[in-house]
C-alpha cells in the first residue's frame, strides 16, 4: 500500500535497576538512552507518506453484508455476501462504478476468488461453488456436500486446481479439492482416503473430513 509502520514498545524490567549503589547512577543514563531510541522509532514511523496509499469510501448503504472481495486488477474487482431474501450480493468492479450481478443462486457467498485468466470462484452456504468464465454466466458446480455444509474459503494455484474448506452445521470440519484434466479427458478426482465418493460428485473429492 505504499506504507508501512514498524512500531513497537517494550516493557523494561525492574530488574534493570540495580542493587548495588555503585550503580544506581547508571539507571537514569539507560533510561535516557532507551526513551532516545524509543524517540528514533516513532519518527520513523511519523516520516513522509506515500501520496499513493489512501482509502476511499466505495460504496455504502448496502443491505447486505459484504464478506470476501477477489480481482484479477484494478478493472476487474468482484465482491460477494450474503443473502437478504432476494439472492446473494454480487457485486462487480470495472475501474468506474460497481454493478449488482445476479447468480442465480440462493444463500450466503463466503467467499470469492478471481484468477488471472478472469475465471471466478464463489463459495457459501448449501454446499456452493460457482464458477463463471464470462462474469455473466455462473454455473454451480457439483460437490461432494450436502444442504447443511458451508463453504467459507476456497483458493486456486489455477481455475483447475482449487481446494474448498468449511464445515457442517457449525462443527465438523471438511476440505474439498478440485482438480480438472483438458475438457478432452474430463474431470479427474484427486487422491482422497474416503472411498465412499460418489462419481456423480465429480470434479470435487474429498481431500479431509470431520476435521
Amino acid at each position: 500500500m505504499g506504507e508501512r509502520c514498524c512500531c513497537f514498545a517494550q516493557r523494561v524490567p525492574s530488574s534493570l535497576h540495580c542493587r548495588r549503589s555503585g550503580a544506581r547512577h547508571s539507571a537514569p543514563i539507560a533510561l535516557a538512552f532507551l526513551l532516545f531510541l524509543a524517540s528514533l522509532v516513532f519518527a520513523a514511523c511519523a516520516g513522509p507518506r506515500s501520496r499513493d496509499g489512501h482509502w476511499q469510501l466505495v460504496s455504502s448503504g448496502l443491505r447486505e453484508a459484504v464478506l470476501s472481495i477477489s480481482g484479477s486488477s484494478a478493472t476487474n474487482v468482484w465482491a460477494v455476501g450474503a443473502d437478504a431474501g432476494a439472492g446473494p450480493i454480487v457485486l462487480h468492479y470495472d475501474g468506474a462504478s460497481w454493478t449488482r450481478v445476479s447468480t442465480g443462486s440462493s444463500g450466503t457467498l463466503w467467499w470469492t476468488q478471481v484468477f488471472s485468466d478472469g475465471t471466478i470462484f464463489m463459495a457459501g452456504a448449501q454446499s456452493t461453488i460457482l464458477r463463471s468464465t464470462d462474469g455473466t454466466t455462473f454455473t454451480r458446480m457439483p460437490t461432494p456436500g450436502l444442504a447443511s455444509y458451508t463453504v467459507f474459503g476456497l483458493w486456486g494455484a489455477s481455475p483447475t486446481d482449487v481446494y474448498a474448506v468449511g464445515s457442517t452445521s457449525g462443527r465438523n470440519g471438511f476440505i474439498w479439492h478440485y482438480r480438472a484434466r483438458s475438457p478432452l479427458a474430463g474431470p479427474a478426482l484427486a487422491g482422497t482416503a474416503i472411498t465412499y465418493l460418489l462419481a456423480s460428485f465429480a470434479p470435487w473429492s474429498v481431500a479431509f473430513a470431520s476435521l
